[in-house]
């Protein structure tokens, strides 16, 4: 011990070196609690690389996810700073470079991008070059976004016609003509987007006694809900699905009708993309678009009610409880009722 104090501190009076050699390891104490890192030199951008691989070979549907929040938000900002430079000071200063070229972020967002740099920074602390993660409670005033956010009929029909406008742009780009329908998909249907619909395949559509699919995967996977049906063609009606949806995609695969696909390749899905909200960032960004692929759901759900269907009806389409359709819905349900209302008034007049 005597030795390694001598040494350490290179000096020769014993009561010297001891001294000194409390001093530097108060210092590093100090430096650790504070959160500094005694390992110079370890970017952001290594740990987070780390992450990024975790997330890759771990591959649960969020982690694609939580990989473009790193690539497009974390590492543009932190990836060459110092991880042991990262503080309280460091994550507020993100969150105002964010807002400069932003709105301010939904609650969800906020928390999602707080997750993953969490993670990362836990791994810096597990690798000994961080010993606190700093606190990411109160850095950023986040918006608050209304439950069932919908786009009137005037605003749908903008979408697609920038969506067709954008597809345009890049005519050899197939991707974009099959985003095009998916978005087509989800807004008549009210499918789920992500896995629920990116899992339907030829064989889940039904023509027995009218046009059904069968629904697999997402959320209703290993419940009780799972395979359930959603109507999307009504007694005695032409679908729109058919028409502008399924028709097209049995061609873009090489079919010349839906039932040849059916037929031939079962097991095929409709929708073969890769990161569809990612796209759909890509082109909201471009086209200067409000919204994400998850409205078209909830425009979906809304006229259903203002159309007069029974909740329990819709609940049952879009795999919900009425409660549920109750409580973040009841927008509709006024607004539906209110028009009522108005027409009942006109027609006294």
């Amino acid at each position: 011990v005597f030795r390694g104090d001598y040494q350490s501190t290179r000096k020769l009076d014993l009561r010297d070196a001891t001294s000194e050699a409390h001093q530097i390891a108060l210092m590093l104490k100090i430096k650790l609690s504070s959160g500094v890192a005694l390992k110079k030199g370890i970017t952001f951008k290594t740990i987070a690389n780390e992450i990024v691989q975790f997330y890759l070979k771990r591959s649960k549907p969020i982690d694609t996810y939580y990989i473009s929040l790193i690539k497009n938000h974390l590492l543009p900002y932190f990836g060459e700073q110092e991880i042991a430079s990262i503080n309280d000071r460091s994550v507020r200063l993100f969150w105002n470079k964010y807002c400069e070229t932003h709105d301010a972020p939904g609650k969800s967002l906020a928390n999602s991008i707080h997750i993953v740099l969490r993670r990362i920074l836990l791994e810096a602390k597990e690798q000994a070059l961080i010993s606190s993660i700093p606190d990411m409670s109160n850095k950023v005033e986040t918006k608050n976004i209304i439950k069932g956010e919908c786009w009137e009929p005037n605003q749908i029909k903008t979408i697609f016609d920038k969506l067709t406008k954008w597809q345009s742009l890049s005519p050899t780009n197939t991707d974009r003509v099959i985003f095009n329908l998916y978005c087509r998909f989800l807004y008549l249907t009210g499918i789920r987007t992500g896995n629920e619909a990116l899992g339907v395949r030829w064989d889940d559509l039904k023509t027995e006694k009218d046009y059904y699919l069968k629904v697999r995967k997402g959320k209703m996977e290993g419940t009780i809900k799972e395979g359930r049906e959603m109507i999307i063609s009504r007694s005695g009606q032409e679908s729109k699905v058919i028409i502008e949806v399924m028709s097209p995609l049995a061609k873009i695969q090489g079919f010349e009708k839906i039932s040849e696909a059916k037929a031939k390749a079962p097991s095929q899905c409709l929708f073969e993309l890769k990161r569809p909200a990612e796209i759909w960032r890509s082109f909201a960004d471009e086209m200067e678009v409000e919204g994400t692929l998850y409205w078209f759901r909830h425009t979906y759900i809304t006229n259903e009610i203002l159309r007069g269907e029974p909740l329990a009806h819709i609940a049952a389409q879009v795999g919900n409880s009425v409660k549920m359709i109750e409580r973040h819905y009841s927008h509709a349900t006024m607004r539906r009722i209110r028009t009522a209302e108005l027409d009942r008034n006109k027609k006294d007049k």
